[in-house]
């Protein structure tokens, strides 16, 4: 897992070199919400969303959890993925 402390996400954004996905959350107070690529997420889009010009790339769906929504990802780029031990633990 990696944390926002993790990485210098400021120099890969100088850069150029940032794209950002948000996952289980749909809103980015920042200068960073310029790189935001995709965004998967099962809460009720709020007025303080982030909004992205290709809506093919936002996916809000109200379903229990978001980790059904990356499961769903995964297996419709990949219907043969295999489901280790550790990727269905990250997915509960």
């Amino acid at each position: 897992m990696i944390f926002i402390d993790s990485i210098n996400l400021s120099d890969l954004y100088e850069q150029e070199k940032l794209e950002i996905v948000l996952v289980d959350h749909h809103s980015l107070r920042s200068k960073l919400n310029q790189v935001v690529t995709e965004i998967i997420d099962h809460h009720s889009i709020e007025t303080d969303s982030t909004i992205l010009n290709d809506s093919s790339k936002v996916k809000i769906e109200h379903v229990g959890s978001c980790c059904t929504l990356i499961a769903e990802k995964i297996f419709a780029c990949n219907a043969n993925f295999h489901v280790t031990d550790d990727i269905a633990y990250l997915l509960t």
